[in-house]
């Protein structure tokens, strides 16, 4: 595994056990061979294993509801997203 190459303070959270440090490097390196073209931007693999790590250890197996989801769109979508009238063009 590549995973030495990496700091790992900065790539393992500091509750991780030694199982789980190993587990991380493994779903990485799959995320690595899925997807590619992510490889020069693998922290956004890192954090998706993270929040998959994260919710497994916390015993979430079930799928969000469309509520839960449409509650996290909105929430999403009410802090990030700025919406501005379009401005109107006066042809000459």
């Amino acid at each position: 595994m590549n995973s030495q190459i990496y700091n790992k303070d900065e790539l393992y959270p500091e509750d991780y056990t030694e199982e789980e440090k190993l587990q991380f490097d493994i779903y990485l390196e799959q995320s690595k061979l899925l997807f590619p073209k992510m490889v020069g931007d693998d922290w956004i693999l890192k954090m998706g294993i993270r929040a998959y790590m994260r919710k497994v250890k916390s015993g979430v197996d079930e799928p969000a509801t469309p509520e839960e989801i449409a509650e996290i769109k909105s929430k999403y979508t009410n802090e990030t997203v700025f919406y501005t009238e379009p401005i109107e063009v006066i042809n000459n």
